[in-house]
């Protein structure tokens, strides 16, 4: 195995060529960009850290660094090589500038609704900002999850589908990261991230402008970890990397995993019983979360809550090596088609890169069970509304919106 500076050289030099491809098609929404440097974040960031002597989390075993690396580069590695064969594709024309349309009345009444309630509760609760995390987020137990989510989803299918910034939509985002500070929870800067790639679409910022949003989103974000544990007792550019929790999953699979035979993979069962739960909205599981079972093996403790999980730990799980690069594969494959899509106008299109965006990219951290779940409401939202919302069937085309902006270089 190379050495952990080689790996982590190797890991920025993919993600590197990645984002330097995408900024060759100027008609591109960088989406592909994003995800991977969101990517290198979660999970090879940290180490850069520990090359440079800082402190890390406990968790994380050293020993296996360079394992948990080599998987972050086969993830990497997969969506090179699908941004490499797309280059070479035949690219599909964007048709001219124009806009969606805005929200019907039924769209209306129910943002104004639900953002009215996250706000609500985040006044009702603001005393719970005073509390340690684990005692605020505990205010409210299973339920401030699920406002979090339900929020978090619709404001996801407001913005996308009428792919708009102003009024309801900012006062959703508003009201979505009031809650978050509140319950210090960092979920809405996803969110802020869609509203960027909005402004972006229709040349209303440019990359400057993201770079500038990205800073100081990463320094917020890097703020409000302060006091989670002792890697993160004071705020500099060291806890700024050193947010990524996907290293410590990875190390701690690889290490569980070490001497792994064929018959001890799962097979695709993790992803089968996620389905079936997400299906049953939950009351069918087949195991428990690899989020529990990563907290019972690694602290003896029975909990949801805490440690997260990693994707492509999940996929090491099940089908080995080959599962990580494939996963990765398929996720570059479907972010390709979702932008292309997006930029042709699609409601289809748009509303899966919304989801993207603030579900998929925060799934880096999760399991196939939050990916899922969190997908099945977001159709579920997008459905009512286009059932149920007259502005669907007065616009006279119910599945293509109006395309958007060719993007120029800047």
């Amino acid at each position: 195995m190379a050495t952990i500076e080689t790996l982590f050289l190797a890991n920025g030099l993919v993600a590197a060529g990645i984002v330097y491809l995408d900024f060759l098609r100027p008609e591109s929404l960088r989406l592909l960009s994003a995800f991977s440097l969101a990517y290198f974040y979660s999970a090879v960031l940290p180490v850069a850290v520990y090359i440079a002597g800082g402190q890390i989390y406990t968790g994380i075993d050293p020993r296996y660094i360079p394992d948990a690396l080599f998987l972050s580069l086969l993830c990497l590695g997969g969506l090179l090589a699908v941004k490499i064969a797309a280059q070479f594709g035949v690219r599909a024309a964007v048709p001219p500038a124009g806009q969606p349309e805005g929200p019907g009345k039924i769209s209306t009444i129910v943002a104004v609704i639900v953002f009215s309630s996250v706000l609500f509760v985040s006044a009702y609760n603001i005393d719970v900002f005073l509390l340690p995390k684990s005692q605020g987020s505990g205010a409210l137990s299973a339920l401030h999850y699920k406002t979090l989510l339900l929020g978090s989803a619709f404001f996801c299918v407001f913005v996308s589908l009428y792919w708009k910034t102003g009024g309801l939509a900012a006062y959703g985002f508003v009201a979505l990261a009031l809650y978050c500070i509140v319950f210090k929870e960092r979920d809405f800067f996803l969110a802020g991230l869609l509203m960027a790639l909005v402004l972006y679409s229709q040349s209303k910022i440019g990359v400057r402008s993201i770079l500038v949003i990205a800073i100081f989103a990463l320094s917020a974000f890097s703020y409000l970890s302060i006091g989670r544990s002792a890697a993160f007792e004071k705020f500099d550019f060291l806890t700024i990397a050193n947010q990524g929790s996907n290293l410590f999953v990875n190390t701690f699979v690889m290490r569980y995993f070490e001497n792994v035979r064929s018959e001890d993979y799962y097979w695709g069962y993790t992803y089968f019983s996620s389905l079936i739960d997400t299906m049953t909205f939950g009351y069918a599981p087949f195991r428990p979360t690899l989020a529990n079972w990563l907290a019972e093996e690694y602290a003896g403790l029975w909990t949801t809550g805490g440690y997260g999980f990693s994707i492509e730990a999940e996929a090491f799980m099940n089908y080995g090596y080959f599962g990580v690069f494939a996963l990765f594969v398929a996720i570059g494959v479907f972010l390709l088609k979702v932008e292309g899509l997006a930029m042709r106008g699609y409601r289809s299109g748009r509303l899966m890169l919304g989801w993207s965006v603030m579900f998929l990219m925060y799934g880096i951290r999760g399991e196939s069970l939050n990916i899922f779940k969190s997908f099945l409401l977001v159709v579920i939202i997008a459905a009512a509304l286009r059932i149920f919302d007259t502005q669907f069937v007065a616009s006279g085309e119910a599945t293509r919106a109006k395309p958007l902006r060719t993007l120029e270089r800047r």
